[in-house]
């Protein structure tokens, strides 16, 4: 199996990278793999040696395939994985037989593409580094890349650089338009945040407001209250302002007069409730 990384030249400076797996995988297309640093564009084919590009695609669908491409060397590669993580050499393109699995089932690999061609057997000792089975690296696994002449084939006519540009423009835009709507999700919330603690302090100020009235309400009878007259606390033994002792239960207990109302009535809902019956 040929080993390291090689290049082929193209057209306007750029080079094509034959080795798969260049980078980390990247979100939205299962088998996508890119350098950090690159940029994806998607390639349909579209009838027999006509090819064309896309900045959006759908890998599942076996007649199309993606290419990143890095301004920095003017590189483009194929940005497919492959089965097993090389570990020797660090690349993802090793498969045990050219897959022919629906890419919805197997994902976008260099054993699907098919600007792909073998490289050669991988070899019983480095299938097992790579992590293939003891019975995978048995079958002699082949190494696929990308194959110069069909990527040749399939970027003919494109324009890298302008393609490039295209593709970093796009997903800065997109970039930026998920920020705003963070910034805007986020201003959303904080606006919701500070209605509700208006409501709340509305409230509040309305069970307050209703509690004075409630407790002005009450004045008079406490003013009047006797020995023998009926709270919800119990019987009125004695009065002695502030206070006044009540037949709490089995037992007299001393309450403060603003504690008390009458029997049969009810305090309304507050949130600062006075606590009624209660011992001194």
């Amino acid at each position: 199996c040929a080993t390291g990384a090689s290049q082929t030249p193209l057209t306007d400076g750029w080079s094509i990278v034959r080795d798969l797996g260049v980078g980390e995988p990247r979100s939205g297309q299962r088998g996508l793999v890119a350098p950090p640093d690159a940029e994806v564009v998607y390639l349909r084919h579209t009838g027999e040696d006509s090819w064309e590009a896309s900045l959006t695609g759908n890998l599942a669908d076996p007649n199309q395939e993606a290419v990143w491409l890095r301004a920095s060397d003017k590189s483009v590669g194929l940005a497919a994985a492959g089965e097993v993580r090389d570990r020797i050499r660090g690349r993802n393109d090793a498969c045990i037989v050219k897959e022919k699995a629906p890419r919805r089932v197997a994902g976008y690999t260099g054993c699907n593409s098919v600007l792909t061609a073998p490289r050669g057997v991988l070899g019983k000792t480095a299938a097992a580094a790579a992590g293939f089975t003891p019975e995978g690296a048995a079958a002699d696994p082949i190494s696929y890349a990308a194959h110069p002449p069909w990527m040749r084939e399939a970027l003919a006519g494109l324009d890298l650089d302008r393609l490039y540009a295209d593709a970093a423009a796009r997903r800065e835009s997109f970039a930026a338009g998920q920020t705003d709507r963070l910034r805007a999700a986020a201003a959303a919330y904080d606006a919701a945040a500070a209605e509700d603690e208006r409501q709340a302090e509305l409230e509040r100020e309305e069970a307050a407001r209703r509690e004075a009235e409630y407790q002005a309400s009450l004045a008079p009878w406490r003013a009047s209250l006797a020995p023998g007259d009926r709270t919800v606390c119990g019987l009125v033994v004695r009065v002695d302002p502030p206070i006044v002792q009540i037949q709490y239960a089995e037992a007299p207990r001393w309450v403060r007069i603003d504690q008390i109302v009458p029997a049969g009535t009810f305090e309304p809902a507050s949130v600062d409730r006075v606590v009624y019956c209660a011992r001194l």
